[in-house]
């Protein structure tokens, strides 16, 4: 299921990045999904879009390293998007944000990683709160306003 997809510009590489975000339904992964598409090829390299349902595949392929994998498949079916879907993908988020906060910072601290982890948190209110155990909520730097 794609939780998140946006378009990047990278500028030195003269190139559109499409970034697809999505939790495997079966163990709660989080993997990503990069289209490069430069600008000398852009009338033959399609741009991917939001997906607004789940993706079937027969077989996806992980590329190695850490936090949030890198995967790609050649073939899907999409099936509409189930309310037990999404109850499925509540069920695989993290209760304990000191846990997930030490994780990211594990991952981190590696010079070599992705400066973006991706992590599911449980909450019971999203808005303005006291001092018990909040998390602020911003802009990645370098990307849109969201």
């Amino acid at each position: 299921m794609q939780a998140a997809f946006w378009v990047d510009y990278d500028e030195a590489r003269k190139e559109y990045i499409d970034t697809g975000c999505y939790v495997d339904l079966e163990n709660g992964e989080i993997s990503m999904t990069y289209n490069y598409r430069p600008l000398k090829a852009l009338k033959y390299v399609k741009q991917e879009d939001t997906l607004f349902g789940v993706a079937m595949t027969p077989e996806a392929f992980y590329y190695p390293g850490d936090g949030n994998l890198r995967v790609r498949w050649d073939s899907s079916e999409i099936r509409p998007l189930k309310p037990e879907d999404c109850q499925r993908l509540r069920s695989f988020a993290a209760v304990s944000l000191a846990t997930e906060v030490k994780a990211a910072k594990n991952l981190l601290k590696n010079a070599l990683a992705d400066p973006m982890f991706i992590r599911l948190i449980a909450y019971e209110e999203i808005g303005r709160t006291g001092d018990n155990g909040t998390i602020l909520l911003g802009d990645m730097p370098g990307m849109e306003p969201t």
